[in-house]
């Protein structure tokens, strides 16, 4: 195995699209970047079932291919999440890089990461995180839960949810063979509690996002839901701004 000692401003691991464009917006804000991936960039995450056209396998110019049109269950959504949210991290990185001045480089790194890595009670068994993933997918996955959605049912998937989040917080831990799967346990809960509680909070049917105990659209509801949080999910309304119209 090959050892390198490098000094970066901004440390990207992972060669996906986000984690390229967040390299990319690093990079052009000025921020020295090194992008660390266990194989080739443009090979790893999404970036084949996202559809972004840029899946390619080993740089030799005879084997590069590009299968940009095979893919499914990615689309141009996913690659715009991916590419928009990877550059904003960049931007952000790159910001938090300059602001340190020279204490960039010298920084003693720290972990960061509770659930599924630093339980707050007494770890559970190592393989824990596959009663998580099943949990979840008991929730979201049946059509008369995630589909035909009615508040009854969202109120009753979140407290499941919730209560599958608040044990995991503090028992949910796999050591280092499968730390990034109970990593990607915790990462589903905590979705699937930001999209019930968004559910629950647009009580009205809009494009996608449908209710059958509200299967009317409401005009006083045009604006986005924002959520975040961990082991308290928030919900707030976000404007819509609208482009003036330019008349020839």
């Amino acid at each position: 195995m090959t050892t390198l000692d490098l000094t970066t401003d901004v440390l990207v691991v992972g060669g996906g699209p986000a984690a390229t464009w967040a390299a990319l917006k690093a990079a052009r804000a000025g921020a020295d970047v090194v992008l660390a991936d266990k194989g080739y960039c443009g090979t790893s995450g999404a970036t084949a079932s996202a559809g972004t056209g840029v899946w390619y396998v080993p740089p030799e110019p005879a084997t590069r291919e590009l299968i940009c049109g095979g893919f499914t269950g990615g689309g141009s959504h996913n690659a715009a999440w991916a590419i928009s949210s990877g550059g904003w991290a960049g931007q952000a990185a790159a910001r938090h890089a300059r602001s340190l001045s020279g204490g960039a480089r010298t920084r003693r790194t720290v972990p960061v990461g509770g659930a599924g890595l630093r339980p707050t009670g007494t770890p559970g068994p190592a393989d824990g995180f596959r009663e998580v993933v099943a949990a979840v997918q008991g929730e979201v996955l049946p059509y008369r839960k995630n589909y035909l959605r009615h508040g009854d049912g969202l109120a009753a998937s979140l407290r499941a949810l919730d209560d599958i989040w608040h044990r995991l917080r503090a028992t949910l831990y796999a050591g280092d063979g499968d730390a990034v799967r109970a990593r990607q346990a915790a990462a589903m809960v905590a979705h699937a509690r930001w999209m019930y509680t968004a559910a629950l909070a647009r009580t009205e049917t809009r494009g996608m996002a449908k209710r059958l105990d509200f299967p009317a659209q409401d005009p006083g509801q045009h604006h986005r839901i924002v959520t975040g949080g961990l082991d308290r999910v928030w919900t707030r309304p976000e404007p819509l701004t609208t482009a003036p119209r330019e008349v020839a």
